[in-house]
């Protein structure tokens, strides 16, 4: 639940690296790992917020890992 100063989660920039790659390998590692998809950056968004808007697959995939 690492993060920046902009509260960016390491979840998030892995969710960006799977919409680039199509590769959830790291998304999964996160979370199984237990990551917090509701940790929220400035923006007061979480992973699920930014996705939601990005890519609805991806949006239902990372909602089936809860």
């Amino acid at each position: 639940n690492a993060c920046n100063y902009n509260l960016t989660t390491v979840l998030m920039y892995a969710k960006s690296n799977a919409l680039k790659n199509s590769n959830t390998k790291l998304i999964d590692i996160l979370i199984d790992n237990g990551a917090n998809i509701y940790q929220k950056d400035i923006y007061n968004k979480n992973v699920i917020d930014w996705v939601k808007t990005e890519n609805t697959e991806l949006h239902q995939y990372i909602l089936s890992k809860v």
